[in-house]
């Protein structure tokens, strides 16, 4: 029994990832800067799930579009940009989601302001 809860797939992933004053609840889908709960959309909250589930790994647009995005509303690269516009004001621009050029976006540790 030992032996099957040391293995990576029966362990729980990390509920709460917390880059310098951002907070982001994974389990209770609340996000918070400063202690201060911010509201987002559901698509701006899996959005930000998606990249801090791999938090300083860029992650490519195409695949944010691909299994954040509803298919069922046709959302593109465009789209996803918009949200992401949106969620950064939602968050402050100094804290969190930053674009790498030619790739797509990354979750940064904020500057603590």
């Amino acid at each position: 029994m030992r032996a099957r809860l040391r293995r990576p797939t029966m362990q729980k992933p990390d509920a709460v990832v917390a880059l310098g004053p951002l907070r982001i609840d994974l389990q209770a889908g609340e996000v918070r800067v400063h202690d201060q709960v911010v509201e987002l959309t559901r698509v701006e909250f899996a959005l930000l799930a998606a990249l801090a589930r791999r938090p300083r790994e860029a992650v490519t647009r195409q695949w944010l579009v691909e299994h954040v995005m509803d298919p069922e509303r046709e959302g593109t690269e465009r789209t996803l940009d918009v949200h992401v516009s949106r969620l950064r004001r939602k968050l402050g621009a100094q804290h969190g989601v930053e674009t790498v050029w030619g790739v797509g976006y990354r979750l940064v540790p904020g500057d603590g302001s």
